[in-house]
């Protein structure tokens, strides 16, 4: 009889490992997250359309990011890098903003490839911050406003998409998944980054809480893969 029991705990344990799963283990994160993709399905589809691309592509990227979003923080953050990054720059403050919770730095990186790449001219409006203006604390404050706008950072977004897209040309080889899983990691971990280093973080189980508890984590990547196989972004229009 005991081994029997043995036996069915030992069935149950291997079918709960194998359906385990961020929603499973994180539905409450999951389902805001799903609250803030219904709120952002229609925006995210226009932005996308605009760039050539489709929200099943370039949503689920981010996606993760809204899971562990907080206003109370982002409001605190935005506040500090109003205060620190906008009059004293980078090396003060460096706070992710919004529900995609970019960083005023990943935009600067961007703004700087999408400068000296010909390919990418179709984002040079992200350059764009008025003829008449020049000084950099003036620039670094209307960049946070930028990310402030939902509308802006889907534009980001796109960006980062096409970015990595001409950084990667090899990857147009690959099937959607395996494309999704190195932009989004590249996304967490910085797409600045080798590609050695970017592929490393692929499988690297550092999300939602990084090393707090890493045992309860699962690789941000395969959770943006996982975002990306939920009906309402496979069937969207």
């Amino acid at each position: 009889m005991r081994f029997f029991i043995f036996f069915l705990i030992l069935i149950f344990s291997s079918f709960s490992f194998l359906n385990d799963s961020f929603s499973s283990r994180f539905p409450r994160e999951y389902f805001n997250a799903k609250q803030i993709l219904l709120s952002k399905l229609p925006l995210a589809d226009s932005v996308c359309k605009t760039f050539g691309l489709k929200i099943k592509q370039v949503l689920p990227i981010a996606l993760p990011e809204c899971a562990r979003f907080s206003n109370l923080s982002d409001k605190i953050e935005s506040s500090a890098n109003y205060y620190l990054y906008a009059t004293l720059g980078s090396s003060c403050g460096n706070f992710s903003i919004g529900h995609f919770q970019m960083k005023p730095t990943f935009i600067e990186q961007m703004e700087r490839e999408v400068a000296k790449t010909s390919e990418l001219k179709q984002f040079s409006f992200i350059n764009d911050y008025g003829k008449t203006i020049s000084d950099e604390e003036t620039i670094r404050k209307k960049r946070l406003h930028r990310l402030e706008s939902e509308w802006w950072q889907m534009r980001y977004l796109c960006c980062f998409y096409r970015l990595m897209e001409y950084k990667y040309p090899a990857l147009r080889l690959e099937t959607e998944d395996k494309k999704l899983l190195f932009f989004s990691a590249a996304y967490n971990v910085g797409f600045n980054l080798s590609e050695k280093q970017i592929r490393e973080w692929i499988n690297r189980p550092s999300f939602p809480s990084g090393k707090i508890d890493p045992k309860k984590n699962f690789p941000y990547a395969s959770v943006a893969l996982e975002f990306s196989k939920d009906p309402q972004i496979l069937n969207y229009r």
